[in-house]
């Protein structure tokens, strides 16, 4: 009982003094049967209102949602675009640091070993790339045309075989890896 009284209690404290003052007057006039009817049009007006409010919530995660979606599209474009980039480079993993003054040399020396030829020109960059703490992390070659990463690649199994025939310390372990985006 108290829960029918409370409600509308709020409700009544939300009109104005002339929604109030007509309010009153209409229950003078038969009290019993505006009481209720009052009560009625208030329960309703909550009820619509609770429906409002879902509706609301629905439409407020909906839009959430298009834009998680929208910003997840966006960022793996992103990433296909870097990689695209990428596509015409090669990671070379465990090339000993005593020829950094010639490496890109040594570079080709080992692509002609394993019997791919790649011309000086065909090279646009060849360098180190260094973690943070200084440690080598790889060698980074960047070639013209991709179909010679693609001939090294698949011969990427045969490169530790010509590794003494470069000038490398014996044991010294070559691989090739394509240069992935993180």
């Amino acid at each position: 009982m108290e829960d029918l009284v409370q409600k509308p209690m709020e409700t009544l404290k939300k009109l104005s003094k002339v929604e109030l003052l007509s309010l009153i007057k209409e229950m003078k006039e038969d009290p019993a049967t505006n009481l209720l009817i009052i009560m009625k049009e208030m329960e309703e007006e909550i009820q619509e209102l609770k429906c409002l409010k879902d509706e609301v919530n629905k439409l407020t995660e909906l839009i959430g949602n298009r834009e998680v979606k929208a910003n997840n599209q966006f960022e793996r474009e992103h990433y296909e675009n870097i990689q695209y980039t990428r596509r015409s480079n090669l990671e070379i993993s465990g090339i000993p640091k005593i020829f950094d003054n010639k490496l890109e040399d040594k570079v080709l020396e080992l692509f002609a070993q394993v019997g791919v030829d790649v011309d000086k020109t065909q090279v646009e960059a060849c360098h180190r790339m260094y973690s943070k703490n200084g440690k080598e992390k790889k060698t980074i070659v960047r070639l013209t045309n991709r179909r010679l990463i693609e001939e090294l690649m698949s011969k990427r199994k045969e490169v530790n075989k010509y590794v003494e025939n470069v000038g490398f310390p014996r044991g010294t372990e070559i691989y090739f890896n394509d240069n992935l985006c993180p």
